[in-house]
């Protein structure tokens, strides 16, 4: 029977902390040790968690200096025995049956390094539950890469989540989970979550995906989500380094760059809104309405643009899209996407080429390069990029 080691990162959560641990203490999944890290708080936290100690051995107490989140989960993670690593913030609750359900995937495959659920986001005034975008079940390794890891923040293709970034609702191999932790800057106070997961997906092997729904997220109106200040934007560009950084190690910066981009565009919005009070930016706009419903056009780039441009035309139909082509082609078909040669597709019947790149000299070049292969000169086009606002 494998040994999940449950981290709890504690920081004056007095009010919610003593259901937090109660709910991991009565879990019907009995082999567990739960380690509570008291990051320096100034409430009775650290007391409540002392009690704890006297009520069940599994209880593991820690206290410390205030660091930050992630240099609590660093702590907690190398004081960790199990085969297994759980995370749960120490305002939460889970379900009683939430590991025991999660364990049921592993005690299937012993080789899984990764299993997900879902999350039931609860307000004041209402319940929220959300879930992976992908299917229920296995995704072994290379198909792990492709389907998961590539688009795991934003689908390309679908413009979802593939999975639920929050590392509150998953187990984790405990190996893996000790080498990427290391990996991320105690820093960052924004999106942790993400840059960790991304990571620990690099690494793994298979992955298991459910849709139980187990963990109770405590939404606060006064949680630091809805603190941002102009300071702010120095957090964000903290996260996206370490982001950038940590995959470039791996040697998938390139392949992830559009998912990093995404990623640090969400928390950019947000700040936006609360700082300026100012509506963010959602989407680029689709800048060829007036061609003729019956145009064949080819999409050129395959980025946060194309995918715009892409979903515009398929939701629609203004155009009809033959394919979408893109220098990294070869890449992208690795990773699953029906991406193609550019010289491929203009052998088809075709009006024009839509060139979906920001850049304006980029997409001069690139222009200019079909041009010299033989491609029609009218029949490329490109329009400056805008944004609409939602």
């Amino acid at each position: 029977m494998k040994k999940i080691s449950v981290i709890v990162p504690v920081y004056n959560v007095e009010t919610q902390l003593e259901k937090c641990v109660n709910s991991i203490i009565n879990q019907s999944y009995s082999n567990i040790e739960i380690i509570l890290v008291d990051d320096g708080s100034k409430d009775s936290s650290s007391s409540i968690c002392d009690l704890f100690i006297s009520r069940d051995t599994r209880v593991k107490v820690y206290h410390k200096g205030n660091e930050g989140l992630v240099a609590t989960r660093k702590f907690g993670v190398s004081k960790a025995t199990g085969d297994y690593i759980a995370f749960v913030d120490g305002d939460d609750w889970i379900e009683q049956d939430m590991y025991q359900y999660m364990m049921s995937a592993i005690n299937e495959k012993t080789d899984i390094s990764l299993v997900t659920s879902g999350l039931k986001y609860e307000w004041s005034d209402r319940s929220d539950e959300i879930s992976d975008a992908l299917d229920e079940g296995l995704y072994e390794f290379s198909e792990s890469k492709k389907r998961i890891l590539y688009n795991l923040i934003n689908d390309e293709d679908s413009s979802k989540q593939n999975i639920l970034t929050s590392v509150c609702n998953k187990l984790f191999d405990a190996e893996i989970m000790r080498k990427v932790i290391l990996k991320i800057d105690d820093d960052v106070t924004l999106g942790e979550d993400g840059v960790l997961l991304c990571n620990f997906v690099a690494m793994s092997k298979n992955v298991f995906i459910t849709h139980y729904v187990g963990y109770h997220y405590i939404q606060h109106e006064d949680s630091m989500i809805h603190k941002n200040t102009i300071n702010s934007f120095e957090k964000i560009y903290k996260m996206k380094n370490c982001f950038e950084t940590t995959m470039n190690d791996l040697g998938i910066q390139q392949i992830m760059q559009s998912q990093i981009d995404f990623y640090t565009r969400c928390f950019l919005n947000n700040v936006i809104n609360d700082v300026y009070k100012l509506k963010p930016f959602s989407a680029y706009v689709f800048p060829y309405e007036d061609l003729p419903n019956n145009t064949r056009v080819i999409l050129y780039g395959a980025g946060q643009v194309g995918n715009c441009y892409k979903k515009y035309i398929l939701d629609t139909k203004c155009v009809e899209l033959i394919g979408i082509a893109d220098a990294e082609y070869l890449n992208m078909q690795k990773n699953g996407r029906d991406i193609y040669n550019i010289y491929d597709l203009v052998r088809q019947d075709f009006d024009y080429i839509l060139i979906a790149i920001e850049d304006e000299k980029i997409a001069n070049n690139i222009k200019n390069n079909m041009i010299l292969s033989g491609v029609d000169e009218k029949k490329i086009l490109w329009r400056p990029v805008k944004w609409k606002a939602r």
